[in-house]
């Protein structure tokens, strides 16, 4: 069991994950997301691996992160144990109220992968970033551009 619990967690949440990343990705969901949602996030997931492997990172040297699904981006963090005195850990939360205002899988992926991107790469800066994301996605596309995957790319280049 672990020691902490979140309000309103999904017991059964699964999302496919490549199995190199199992051990680096803590999924935990306090929305039910569609299946084709779970299937965009895995394809970021394919993604992100293929550029990992690309890049010839060492997965186990990677830190893991908890990535959390929420409807608003709330998140209420819930004291299961009375031993510890503290807890860490590294986290993304994906707001999924705001990507179905969006209904793009296109950018539903391009968020997904630039939290993980930030997380994975140590990345802070969001230009930087966003360049990181194009160079993923162009694995998928070669001919991918910014203003292809993000709606004012031209802004980042």
């Amino acid at each position: 069991m672990r020691d902490v619990g979140f309000k309103n967690e999904i017991e059964d949440f699964v999302i496919n994950c490549p199995i190199p990343l199992q051990d680096k990705i803590v999924l935990i969901s306090t929305v039910e997301l569609a299946s084709d949602e779970k299937e965009i996030f895995w394809n970021a997931l394919l993604l992100l691996y293929k550029q990992l492997e690309k890049e010839n990172i060492q997965i186990e040297c990677l830190r893991c992160v908890h990535i959390f699904f929420t409807p608003d981006g709330n998140l209420e963090i819930i004291n299961q144990s009375k031993a510890y005195w503290g807890v860490t850990f590294s986290l993304i939360i994906y707001s999924i109220d705001k990507f179905r205002q969006k209904g793009n899988p296109i950018y539903y992926c391009t968020i997904f992968l630039e939290e993980l991107c930030h997380h994975f790469w140590n990345i802070e800066d969001e230009k930087l970033v966003k360049h990181k994301v194009l160079e993923i996605m162009q694995n998928l596309k070669t001919d991918f551009v910014l203003s292809d995957i993000y709606p004012d790319g031209a802004y980042y280049e």
